[in-house]
């Protein structure tokens, strides 16, 4: 019976870790959130107009695949949204243009 009580107590104890350093980084991303999200915007910006040029001139579902999330992070930085809002969808976007570009 102690075995179990300190296993429970461990693993909340690890929870409560690694809910402490998950809010750690996400506090440190909103403070440099300027920093970052220009540094998106560049990224995702010149990665999307390179699957434009380059992946997505035989159809178009392949450049509405990769548009329209770009244009919808771009939308949600113009917006001022949530940082987290802003680096999941920025990231969507990032790897559905090297989707398009692989394939």
């Amino acid at each position: 019976m102690q075995t179990t009580i300190d296993l429970t107590k461990t693993s909340e104890a690890t929870k409560n870790s690694n809910k402490k350093l998950n809010s750690d980084i996400w506090e440190k991303l909103v403070f440099s959130r300027y920093g970052i999200i220009s540094k998106l915007v560049f990224i995702t910006d010149c990665l999307g107009g390179v699957a434009a040029s380059f992946g997505a001139t035989g159809s178009s579902l392949n450049l509405s695949l990769f548009a329209f999330p770009t244009i919808t992070s771009v939308s949600f930085i113009s917006a001022v949204a949530t940082t987290r809002a802003i680096i999941f969808l920025c990231s969507i976007a990032l790897v559905l243009d090297l989707v398009v570009l692989i394939f």
